[in-house]
Order: C-alpha cells, then sequence, then structure tokens
C-alpha cells in the first residue's frame, strides 16, 4: 500500500529519492518543456502587447485634425500657424482664435476637457472617451478605475477594517506578547514541558502525570488560535490551529528542538499581523485595497516558514528519513512542498 495519497506527492518524493525506480528523466523532461512552452507563450504576449502598444502611439489623430479642419472652415485660419506667432496678434484675435491660441498651451487631459466645454469633442471621438473615462476614475475611491469585483472587496473590507481598529488588533497584539513570554519561559532550559516521557504518556494521563506540560501546550494553542483567527479572520478555525501547534511542537522531542519551531512560528505570526496592519492603513489612505499586495498567510504558507528554514539544514537521505518518520500529515506535505521548491531552485 502506497505511503502517497496522489500522483503529484509521489513525483515530490521521487525528486528528493535519486535512486527511486520511480524517479525517470521522462517526467524531468516533460516539466522542461512545460517550462520552456510557458516562456515562449509568454515572450509572444508581451511582443502582441508591445506592437500594439507601437500601433496606438502611431496612428493619427483623426478627430483633432478635423476640429482643425473645421476650425478652419469658419475662417478662423489658424491650422499651420506657428502658436509663437499668435501671441504677437492679441489685439486683432477674435475670441475663437484666442481659445485655440489657449488649448495649444494645455495638457492632454485638461485639452480635452476645453474642448468639452466648446463642444469640440464631438470632432474627436477618442478624445471624448478619455475625457468620460478620467470622470469615472475621478470618481472611483483612490483615484482608481475599480471592477465589480474590486468594489466588492472594498465593501467586505470595510467590515474587518472597523472589528480590527474597535478589538482585534488589541486581540493580536496581547497575543503576540504573550507567546513571547512562553518563549522566554523555554529560552531559561528550566521548563519541562516536553520530551520522550512526555510524549509517550497517555493522552489521558499526561494532565495527571505531567500538568506543567499539558498546561503549556493548551496555552500555547490559545494564544496560535486566537492570533492568527484575529489578523486572518474566521476562516482559520481553531482545529487548525492545533494542528498547526501539533506539528510545531512536538511533544517527544526536547524543549531544545522545539523552541527554534515555535520561533519561526513566532515570527511568522508577527509578520501576518504586520501585514493585516499594513493593510488597514493602506485602506484607510486610499479608501481602496486596490493595488495592495498582502503577505501569503494560509495555513500551508505558515507551516512552510516554520519548517523549510530546517530543511535546508539537511541533505536530501535526512529529508527522506524525515518524511517517513514524521508524526503528522502536516509534516509530511510541508516536506513534499519543499521538495517541489527545491526542483524549482535548481532550474
Amino acid at each position: 500500500m502506497s505511503i502517497f495519497d496522489n500522483l503529484t506527492e509521489q513525483q515530490a518524493f521521487n525528486l528528493l529519492n535519486t535512486s527511486s525506480s520511480t524517479n525517470n528523466s521522462g517526467l524531468l523532461q516533460q516539466s522542461e518543456l512545460l517550462r520552456q512552452q510557458n516562456e515562449a507563450d509568454l515572450l509572444a504576449q508581451q511582443q502582441r502587447v508591445q506592437q500594439e502598444q507601437q500601433e496606438q502611439r502611431a496612428k493619427p489623430k483623426e478627430g483633432f485634425n478635423k476640429f482643425l479642419t473645421a476650425v478652419q472652415s469658419l475662417g478662423l485660419g489658424l491650422q499651420g500657424k506657428d502658436p509663437r506667432d499668435l501671441k504677437t496678434e492679441t489685439s486683432s484675435l477674435t475670441a475663437a482664435q484666442k481659445n485655440f491660441q489657449y488649448l495649444l498651451t494645455l495638457p492632454e487631459i485638461e485639452r480635452n476637457k476645453f474642448l468639452a466645454i466648446q463642444g469640440a469633442l464631438r470632432f474627436d471621438p477618442d478624445a471624448a472617451r478619455k475625457l468620460e473615462e478620467s470622470k469615472r476614475i475621478g470618481k472611483s475611491p483612490g483615484g482608481l478605475d475599480l471592477t465589480p469585483g474590486q468594489k466588492k472587496t472594498d465593501e467586505a473590507f470595510s467590515k474587518t477594517f472597523n472589528a480590527w481598529q474597535f478589538g482585534e488588533k488589541q486581540q493580536a497584539e496581547s497575543n503576540i506578547v504573550n507567546l513571547d513570554n512562553k518563549l522566554a519561559r523555554l529560552a531559561t532550559d528550566q521548563e519541562n514541558v516536553s520530551g520522550a516521557d512526555i510524549g509517550l504518556t497517555p493522552e489521558v494521563l499526561r494532565p495527571y502525570v505531567f500538568p506543567e506540560a499539558t498546561g503549556f501546550l493548551d496555552e500555547i494553542n490559545d494564544i496560535v488560535y486566537q492570533s492568527l483567527r484575529a489578523t486572518l479572520g474566521p476562516q482559520f478555525t481553531e482545529n487548525e490551529g492545533k494542528r498547526l501547534v501539533a506539528a510545531t511542537f512536538n511533544l517527544s522531542l526536547s524543549e531544545e528542538f522545539n523552541k527554534p519551531r515555535l520561533q519561526r512560528l513566532n515570527a511568522k505570526i508577527k509578520s501576518i499581523y504586520k501585514s493585516k496592519q499594513d493593510a488597514i492603513n493602506y485602506y484607510d489612505e486610499n479608501g481602496t485595497l486596490a493595488g495592495f499586495k498582502q503577505e501569503p498567510s494560509s495555513f500551508n504558507d505558515i507551516l512552510d516558514s516554520v519548517y523549510f528554514d530546517e530543511f535546508r539544514q539537511l541533505d536530501k537521505e535526512q529529508i527522506l528519513n524525515r518524511y517517513k518518520e514524521a508524526n503528522t500529515p502536516e509534516e509530511r506535505q510541508t516536506i513534499l512542498r519543499f521538495a517541489q521548491e527545491l526542483d524549482k531552485e535548481t532550474k
């Protein structure tokens, strides 16, 4: 019976296990061909975009030329005249001529606004479209042209904004302080909260035999769950918090081994808190989340941040042994993701 849940896991395992009979060159060749095809498609798309941009820039402004022709037909005689010469003819200029002289001094957007006022944009549909577009964008939050999806995101985030400002932020900060205190206790090397004897004790007996270890683990579970629920929202469940701690804090291992993992988990929690606060500040300043890049913070992202630095200190054989001896499905999954990450780095 295979230890893998699907073909993708088997392939990731094969990337590490170079002696495996299933690790053939065909898989790597297919991956390389796919990568090359993706690069070729991306290059072709970039070339098409550049060509379209060049054609757009080269397109004559027919509408504006029509406007100039119309002006000339009215007897204004301004097309082809040097604008500098007009400055010497102020006394004899008609109102239309003065308007045209002023028009030439304006940037494109302001010029379109002026033409709209004069009713001349009927000669240049492209300029009229740009003017209407600039008006619509100007009315949008942050001066951005938001899609319907972005507007819905902003509406939903407004509730997150209020909840964070009036309670969740303080809760997250309090939990970070509590986790710092737990790590400070571990740093004294005077805590007996994990080890082989504790790990081998049945869970139902552990609170009576090792109450200090049980209490410490319960507190860590509560702190991690409350911290991440405050920053990630209700989608982060209590069960996920327990799974995360179980994969991070191994009761069968010594405090010396568990301490670095908890430190990395604590660092990730602080990083997620900062990303959340950055999003709040961005929304407060711009009135929208459009354009904001948030840090990845799924369950897998958090677990990978705990383990990947540890795995980088091991060779492939040691990582394979870790996979075979993993205590939780979560640890096995993060090892497979690390194998896939290594494969990307070597290409």
